[in-house]
């Protein structure tokens, strides 16, 4: 396990369905030839009768790369048990490079009814066996036909979790009231998350999970009909048993098609492994499944021998055990720990459907995993292994003249003067960098998830961004965002003449949770991306959030260059039965010519909670705005609760130390009163007399009776008429 940072750093990965054979951008069959310095981290886990060994130090360590040593130039220990926290006190965060993460992994493919239910309870333990506040979970679906489906990927907002859970819980325990609450819930949020930190869209994940398994629900949501679907058949192995009434979905007798199911499995779970092999931190898949017929993977004969058997001694079909064992190799070299759970096992009842176990033993002891096959209590077995996890050892050495070709390559790490019988566990190698035009749509949709969810900030993408929470009607504020694109930055992402970016902003509340959201993949057209090109790109998208502190988390990627910029947005959303007296930043109004605007695709234009309109004309505010020496630019000022009667403008502007500077005209214009309790006025500000270079321009509003608000707002002046 280990993280890798360069120049030409590896994105890591993240999607909802895995397309991960497709290209997110037309291949090429160039890239850049030179090498790179790599600094690659190892996180490193050693323990001895279940509890972390503590006290060792770089010493006590060694790294080799293929059979070459590496010294270790960097050492650092994470404690997850420190890294939570006490008492009102901040969790320390956890480096990307020791994070948990952690997917919950349900095999519709090969378990039966009963057991799937079984599977959702011992998820449902899993949650509460003690996971760390910043681990991060996902939960996702196997199927035959459709691969892997993530309802919803690695997050931190436990929520999201139990939403899917509680989607599976409706559909395979009949409850017709939950299934219905799940939809209600669905129609209020509406938007779909491409990213899947959030199970935004209920109802698909409802209706998803229903039609893998082959599951009619009415549109109202009102009378659910559980149905087989007799085109799936056995051969998709989508629960037909299951669903007509039966215990178990496996039969003794073998065919190619059901050997064709094992085969597609392998094939999807390599592609799962291949996509997250960048992911940073230490990852393990929980995987809830009945297990596969042991006579698929080890022949008839085999599946009679009494005891288990290693991979030595598999004598089922060659090419099957290949796939099998190529899938394993992935996962070890992604770093993964699969721990395997036989779903009907939680019963109690271990002989219930008298399938083998074999594959599933083999997937947990071939990757460092765990076989739990004779409990009925998940919660406190994963539980013992979380606590054995906390404490990691992260080691850091640098791998110099690295080709950019995402090469494979393969580490061991030995331990020196431990105490006799400890354990070592690290992942087997790392990747090279790779192109970003190199990469597929499941890669880079893993890795923007990640970035967001680690909030570590990088600026390749020059931008600017304006996000103004205002007071809502209902319980939650209204938040426009702006978000301003460089103009050669636009054209850096042209491919032929058309451009490509990708935009996610997401809200988290103070407990990590994502209270709302907004994605959207712009592909430009050529006018379009000549416009932008030319004077730059805005983009203007909604938010609604509760009162409170949030983190506004924008990212935007290149779809072609692959550079990414994430910013962080401190907002303070008032209270709507609170609100105060106060005037919001002054927001200037780009003339003619201005940037290439862009509205949220899920927005409507003509949204009466947008509050930027001049009479019933909405226009977007500048983020940054760059202000012509001596031309006249029109101001909005914006404020709650002001006086009635006449009001007066002062302004003065302040340099780049704080310090006043003489020059700048400030004219009031106007002042409007909405419906909606919100003033507006109206105002024009001329830079005079101010030299190129960067400002702040102060407003304050007097009242008639005396009384003052002030507010302000960054500006920069250009040398001329721009």
């Amino acid at each position: 396990m280990l993280g890798c940072r360069s120049v030409l750093r590896a994105p890591i990965a993240a999607s909802l369905l895995l397309a991960l054979a497709a290209p997110a951008v037309p291949q090429t069959d160039t890239f850049r030839e030179e090498t790179s310095v790599v600094v690659v981290e190892v996180p490193v886990e050693v323990v001895k009768d279940g509890q972390p060994v503590r006290g060792l130090t770089a010493a006590n360590f060694a790294i080799f790369e293929g059979k070459a040593p590496r010294p270790i130039t960097g050492f650092e220990i994470v404690d997850l048990g420190a890294a939570a926290g006490g008492g009102t006190a901040a969790p320390t965060p956890v480096p990307p490079v020791a994070r948990r993460n952690i997917l919950l992994l349900f095999d519709l493919a090969f378990t039966s009814h009963r057991s799937l239910e079984r599977a959702e309870r011992g998820a449902r333990e899993l949650l509460a066996s003690g996971l760390h506040p910043q681990d991060l979970v996902g939960v996702a679906l196997y199927t035959s036909q459709r691969g892997v489906v993530l309802p919803v990927g690695f997050t931190s907002d436990r929520r999201q979790v139990e939403r899917v859970l509680d989607a599976i819980a409706a559909l395979f325990r009949r409850d017709r009231e939950a299934a219905a609450r799940l939809q209600a819930e669905a129609a209020e949020q509406g938007a779909r998350d491409p990213l899947g930190l959030t199970a935004a869209d209920a109802t698909a994940v409802v209706n998803g999970i229903s039609r893998l398994a082959g599951i009619e629900i009415s549109a109202a949501g009102e009378a659910l009909t559980w149905v087989s679907d007799a085109t799936h058949g056995r051969g998709a192995g989508l629960l037909l048993e299951a669903l007509a009434g039966m215990d178990a979905i496996h039969t003794p007798f073998i065919n190619e098609s059901r050997r064709g199911q094992v085969r597609a499995f392998t094939d999807t779970f390599t592609d799962i492994a291949r996509a997250t092999r960048d992911v940073e931190g230490r990852k393990a898949l929980v995987f809830f499944s009945d297990g596969f017929d042991d006579a698929l993977m080890l022949g008839d004969e085999a599946r009679n021998q009494v005891g288990g058997l290693n991979s030595g001694q598999l004598l089922g079909n060659a090419q099957m055990l290949k796939a099998l064992f190529l899938m394993v190799e992935e996962f070890r070299r992604a770093g993964w720990v699969i721990h395997t759970v036989e779903s009907f096992g939680l019963s109690g009842n271990w002989d219930e459907t008298g399938v083998g176990s074999e594959g599933l033993a083999y997937l947990a002891n071939e990757t460092g995993g765990t076989f739990f096959r004779q409990t009925n209590n998940l919660g406190e077995a994963m539980g013992r292994m979380l606590k054995a996890s906390r404490l990691t050892y992260v080691l850091t050495f640098q791998a110099d003249e690295v080709p950019p070709d995402g090469a494979f390559h393969q580490l061991r790490v030995e331990l020196k003067g431990a105490p006799r019988g400890a354990r070592l566990t690290h992942r087997a190698g790392y990747y090279a960098p790779l192109a970003a035009e190199r990469r597929s749509v499941g890669e880079r949709r893993f890795r923007a998830a990640e970035l967001i969810v680690s909030g570590e900030e990088r600026s390749e993408i020059p931008l600017a961004v304006l996000a103004t929470p205002f007071t809502g009607a209902e319980e939650r504020g209204y938040v426009p965002v702006v978000i301003e694109v460089a103009g050669p930055a636009v054209a850096a992402e042209k491919s032929g003449d058309t451009a490509a970016l990708e935009l996610y902003a997401y809200a988290f509340d103070g407990e990590g949770r994502v209270q709302d959201f907004f994605a959207q993949q712009l592909q430009l057209d050529a006018e379009r991306t000549a416009a932008a090109a030319a004077g730059g790109l805005r983009f203007v998208g909604d938010l609604q959030l509760p009162p409170g502190e949030h983190v506004l988390r924008l990212l935007v990627r290149g779809g072609v260059t692959g550079k990414t910029t994430l910013r962080i947005v401190p907002l303070t959303v008032p209270s709507p039965q609170q609100i105060a007296k106060r005037l919001l930043q002054p927001f200037f109004i780009a003339g003619d010519g201005a940037a290439l605007t862009v509205r949220e695709a899920a927005a409507a234009p003509g949204d009466a909670a947008y509050p930027f309109r001049l009479g019933e004309q909405p226009f977007v505010p500048q983020p940054d705005p760059l202000l012509a020496a001596g031309e006249d630019v029109r101001l909005f000022l914006a404020g709650y609760q002001l006086a009635t009667g006449d009001l007066r403008l002062r302004g003065k502007v302040l340099g780049a130390d704080g310090k006043e500077v003489a020059g700048g005209v400030l004219t009031g214009l106007g002042r409007v009163t909405a419906g909606d309790g919100l003033d507006r006025v109206l105002a024009t500000f001329r830079p005079e007399g101010l030299a190129p270079g960067a400002y702040r321009l102060v407003v304050t509003l007097i009242e008639p009776r005396g009384g003052s608000l002030s507010a302000s707002a960054p500006f920069r002046v250009s040398g001329g008429p721009s």
